[in-house]
């Protein structure tokens, strides 16, 4: 989804192994950045002038002329939400191998749930004093912190775009509980994952409707594994090329088994996020295979920082710019405008909540470890 815990990818640890890999992984650095901006086009420069009534010729051509014939869907959104998707699989399953359950869970809690509780608190914010009375209550808010109201019905979305961290929790809650087999046992742990994915389709429609939204959730599950397995295959060496093959069709259908169970509208033609996944693929492992002979430009290290906070805060702080500047200056003015807003707002939340809050998981996570260590001696 995001960008996740690159700082983390790089800390040498006594308890892992002199074998397991502990550099950082690159090559991400060129995809997170991207990834979000892709999101960002999708929101600011093609769905804000459908839904206020404008045609942006620029997002029309492009659409018309590159994305409609590749068959690529939601203006490059959902392409963007795939290489996320690849993205967290890779580098949930690294940290995973060298973190313990407790360090593991205190780490994503603080990476993801304090910028996310912000981006929150300023949708009600900006939502406040423009109605006078808030659609939301209290309740819905505080809910709204913790991702459960995307598993509750009625469903009461105030984050539009928090949808996919659903997935990212689903699947980091995987991780944590089959740590034992990610580091002894993957083929045990493809295994499992694969048949979890399909009895949750087998069963979405049968279970209630909170069970069904879950189940929405984990039909996305086989592109983080898609991830995981090239993790496993090309950069821990633990399965060969025939195996990564195999397992990689074995994700296939079983996110066509899950998606035809629970969200058709995505397998049809012209609509098909599966191949908005396919290319996806093909750019990720691409930059994989290049990253090496290429050097990083500090502008794409620091968009790669910025990620996370361009996803969330990006519909919230460009669509209010350019809400307020509609009638006032021409859209492409007021897109760049809106553009520069969201960096800057980005930027503002990445030094001021997400590095803090990442370091402060970091540090409750050593202490931990350290209690640990101290009752076992």
């Amino acid at each position: 989804m995001t960008s996740v815990d690159r700082q983390e990818q790089n800390l040498p640890d006594a308890k892992v192994s002199a074998s397991m890999p502990t550099r950082r992984i690159d090559f991400l650095d060129l995809l997170r950045g991207p990834a979000a901006l892709c999101v960002v086009w999708d929101h600011l420069a093609a769905t804000w002038p459908e839904q206020s009534g404008k045609v942006w010729p620029p997002a029309e051509l492009l659409r018309t002329h590159l994305l409609e014939p590749l068959g690529l869907i939601q203006d490059l959104g959902a392409f963007g939400v795939c290489l996320f998707f690849l993205i967290s699989g890779y580098v949930i399953t690294h940290v995973a191998q060298r973190e313990t359950r407790g360090e593991f869970l205190l780490k994503r809690i603080f990476r993801i749930y304090p910028p996310l509780i912000v981006s929150i608190l300023l949708i009600v914010a900006i939502e406040a004093p423009g109605s006078g009375k808030l659609p939301w209550t209290v309740s819905e808010v505080l809910l709204s912190f913790t991702l459960a109201n995307y598993l509750i019905v009625p469903q009461i979305v105030i984050q539009g775009v928090a949808w996919t961290l659903v997935i990212e929790m689903v699947f980091y809650g995987l991780t944590w509980l089959m740590m034992p087999l990610a580091r002894n046992h993957v083929h045990i742990l493809i295994v499992i994952q694969s048949c979890f994915v399909a009895l949750v389709a087998l069963l979405s429609r049968n279970l209630g409707h909170e069970f069904f939204l879950f189940s929405v959730s984990v039909s996305y599950l086989p592109f983080l594994f898609v991830g995981q397995i090239l993790y496993f295959g090309l950069h821990l060496r633990k399965l060969g090329f025939a195996e990564v093959f195999v397992a990689g069709l074995i994700q296939l259908a079983a996110a066509i088994y899950a998606f035809g169970s629970v969200q058709p509208e995505f397998l049809k033609p012209g609509n098909s996020f599966l191949l908005s996944f396919v290319y996806a693929l093909v750019v990720f492992l691409g930059a994989q295979l290049y990253a090496d002979r290429l050097a990083i430009p500090a502008v794409i290290r620091r968009a790669s920082d910025l990620s996370y906070s361009l996803y969330l805060l990006h519909p919230i702080v460009g669509f209010a710019v350019l809400d307020g500047l509609a009638g006032w200056l021409r859209f492409d003015i007021a897109f760049w405008t809106a553009v520069l807003a969201v960096v800057a707002a980005s930027w503002l939340c990445w030094v001021s909540v997400e590095r803090p809050s990442q370091a402060l998981g970091r540090r409750l996570a050593r202490h931990l470890t350290d209690l640990n260590q101290r009752r076992r001696t």
